[in-house]
């Protein structure tokens, strides 16, 4: 009699271990996929960042530029200039 308990825990073991193993493989695959697309959005938005930064790029050179036209501009032509004081100030 024992030695039925004996195989039938066995078999049981063994079932349980081979359906554990097909759910741990179907869960694996299941990242495998989802892994696969958060990798395509990272390298999505790794490339956004690089447009972005080439853009502001941009936009610090045209500001620079501004910025030295402005400066370069005769005084009384400069948005920012105060109209002369009175003589012998």
């Amino acid at each position: 009699m024992s030695a039925i308990v004996v195989w039938a825990l066995f078999t049981g073991g063994i079932t349980g271990a081979i359906w554990a193993g097909v759910l741990l493989t179907g869960h694996l695959k299941k990242l495998a996929k989802q892994q696969l697309f958060l990798l395509a959005q990272l390298e999505d938005r790794l490339d956004q960042v690089d447009a972005l930064e080439q853009r502001l790029g941009e936009v610090e050179g045209r500001l620079e530029f501004a910025e030295r036209v402005l400066a370069a501009a005769e005084p009384a032509r400069r948005p920012d200039a105060l109209p002369p004081g009175p003589p012998g100030a």
